[in-house]
């Protein structure tokens, strides 16, 4: 496996609520592989890139739990790992992302994907650690304006065709920008995201109090408007794989 950049990119997926095992009349996998299919892809266009899948087994049934390992095993790329959320211990230990939690889905997955990205500077010795959203076509991790960012602030953000910076798409460098994710970034939004709210509050915030200059420049990388979705796989439909 080629790792000329120190570069690691990294998805999140935890349902929503437990899946359970399959009647006659239900899908066979509780996931939208379609989405999986979307980080496969960005993937084999970055082979010299790390990606990780991180998925929370422990809300999916082995029905789940054995297409999307087969899935991965046919058609993910050998630069990207399929891995379990429990591997961390910071995500591991943490009541709100037990099976029975009440917590917002959304403030389950706007800190996980925080806990992703510190994990990976504390395990590897990689530069550079992202988190995206599976809905886009290419995650530019590369590109000049990305890597500019990260050289001059040392983190990157995605902004929608309106300019509002998002949680959606995150790059962060060794140095500052870990130090960010750390100090603050983390410990806000374990703060914040409670009940009803999400985490996007203590990125907007936690952006705007520390670092005034990076909240208004850091954003480069045009990411779809709000409600973009993925198209589903009809093939996956017609053979009762996902609903």
């Amino acid at each position: 496996m080629r790792m000329s950049y120190n570069i690691i990119a990294n998805y999140v997926w935890i349902n929503k609520q437990p899946c359970a095992e399959p009647t006659e009349d239900d899908a066979l996998c509780g996931v939208p592989l379609h989405y999986f299919d979307k980080a496969y892809e960005n993937a084999k266009k970055h082979p010299d890139v790390t990606f990780n899948l991180w998925v929370d087994f422990n809300f999916l049934d082995l029905s789940s739990r054995f297409f999307i390992e087969s899935h991965a095993y046919l058609f993910a790329p050998n630069n990207l790992n399929l891995r379990s959320l429990h591997e961390i211990d910071d995500y591991k230990n943490d009541p709100r992302f037990a099976v029975n939690t009440k917590e917002n889905i959304w403030a389950r997955v706007d800190l996980a994907r925080l806990l992703v990205l510190s994990h990976c500077f504390k395990t590897t010795a990689s530069k550079q650690v992202f988190y995206t959203d599976f809905d886009l076509d290419d995650i530019q991790v590369l590109d000049e304006a990305v890597q500019n960012s990260l050289s001059i602030h040392n983190m990157v953000f995605g902004k929608t065709k309106s300019h509002h910076i998002e949680n959606g798409y995150m790059g962060f460098q060794i140095g500052k920008g870990a130090d960010f994710l750390n100090s603050i970034l983390i410990p806000r939004t374990k703060e914040e995201s409670r009940g009803e709210k999400n985490g996007y509050g203590a990125l907007y915030y936690g952006l705007k109090d520390h670092c005034y200059q990076a909240f208004y420049r850091a954003g480069v990388v045009e990411l779809y408007d709000r409600g973009f979705t993925i198209e589903p796989n009809l093939l996956y439909k017609q053979n009762l794989i996902n609903a």
